[in-house]
């Protein structure tokens, strides 16, 4: 780098290396990385961590004063942990968060909301998504949903705000389950989930199907509603 200070007045290619020597660092010795004040950084979109970061921990809200494409990324094995905080894109701001391996997206509580936002992508490892008592809650402005988790993670999931439309054949858990808690969810085309996938429809959820058909795994009505006005919900096991 200081050879480089000859050529680049400006030390960009100096600041180049010594941010690529910094992650590699991180990622060798596997030291988690802790962002704040990103309430004062105006940007259209944020990129945080990649596939060798480590867990990405909320320990404040991030609002967005205007709206912002936020991609969040962990390491395999990592997680992305909420706690008990809320991601605020902007209404026209879209998310992705994204983990591998074994790692999961959680939260902390079952209140409020978790991320507000237009398009949200959610992927996640073998730990899955939320958990069976704290659902990531979503409030999307009008945009679409899209989960996947591999190794067969389970998925818990709920909406706050107005109905949710699924986005191209993108709910996906592997031969885990997709838990609807609260909410609806549209069908915007037919066989947007998983087919190898179980789906629960919760007390205060509806799985609106209207002209379309989907195909699941296992249905499981645990007081919610499937409703459609032609369309057809098949399950291949027990309803």
């Amino acid at each position: 780098s200081i050879t480089s200070s000859f050529f680049d007045k400006r030390g960009y290619f100096a600041h180049g290396c010594a941010r690529a020597w910094s992650w590699l660092i991180l990622a060798t010795t596997g030291v988690d990385v802790t962002v704040e004040g990103l309430d004062r950084i105006a940007a259209g979109a944020l990129s945080i961590g990649n596939t060798s970061s480590g867990t990405i921990t909320f320990s404040a809200d991030i609002n967005r004063s205007a709206s912002t494409h936020i991609n969040l990324t962990a390491g395999l094995g990592n997680h992305i942990a909420l706690s008990t905080f809320s991601l605020d894109a902007g209404a026209a701001g879209d998310v992705s968060l994204t983990t591998s391996g074994t790692g999961a997206i959680t939260v902390g509580d079952n209140t409020g909301n978790d991320i507000l936002a237009d398009d949200v992508s959610l992927t996640a490892g073998s730990a899955g998504i939320g958990s069976s008592t704290n659902f990531l809650r979503l409030n999307l402005t009008s945009g679409t949903l899209a989960t996947s988790t591999s190794g067969n993670g389970n998925q818990f999931l709920a909406n706050t705000g107005s109905a949710i439309d699924i986005a191209a054949n993108d709910l996906a858990a592997g031969t885990g389950t997709i838990r609807w808690n609260l909410g609806t969810l549209n069908e915007s085309a037919s066989g947007e989930v998983s087919d190898t996938s179980h789906f629960q429809i919760d007390t205060g959820a509806t799985f609106a199907l209207g002209t379309l058909n989907d195909t699941v795994a296992t249905l499981i009505v645990n007081g919610g509603s499937a409703t459609s006005s032609t369309g057809i919900l098949t399950s291949t096991a027990t309803i």
